[in-house]
């Protein structure tokens, strides 16, 4: 919150709704649709953070989007096969998914920007299968 007051003062905006909860959990019980969500928390190595990583909240998501909304997911830096698993992940959700250096943004909006494109043989994270955690510790 402090950043945002030094920075740019965006929660004093009326069309923004900070939203202090278990995002997850929030957008399953919600039926409310949002132009855009973002997730900018830990790396998925850390246990309460892991689930978020998934196809499965990857779809929870999508649902809790408006047509065309936009999803932007820190990702960190990695290495290709933890960055690629996001990829695969993010695309089991979403039709077109675009880099931003250290932010995924995924929508099934075509925009001008080229796509991320994949290095590594296709892979996801998903609860019964984390395998991001572990191709995230292999980055470091």
């Amino acid at each position: 919150m402090l950043a945002n007051r030094v920075l740019s003062d965006v929660l004093e905006d009326p069309r923004v709704n900070l939203i202090i909860d278990d995002g997850l959990s929030y957008l399953r019980k919600n039926d409310k649709k949002y132009d855009s969500i973002l997730i900018d928390i830990e790396n998925p190595s850390v246990a309460h953070a892991s689930n978020l990583y998934t196809v499965d909240a990857f779809k929870i998501v999508k649902q809790s989007l408006k047509n065309n909304g936009t999803f932007a997911l820190w990702c960190y830096s990695g290495n290709d096969r933890y960055l690629d698993i996001l990829y695969y992940s993010l695309s089991e959700a979403f039709d077109h998914i675009y880099s931003y250096g250290v932010v995924f943004l995924a929508t099934d909006l075509k925009l001008s920007k080229d796509e991320y494109i994949a290095s590594t043989d296709y892979e996801i994270n998903t609860i019964d299968r984390n395998t991001l955690t572990d191709a995230f510790l292999k980055s470091y």
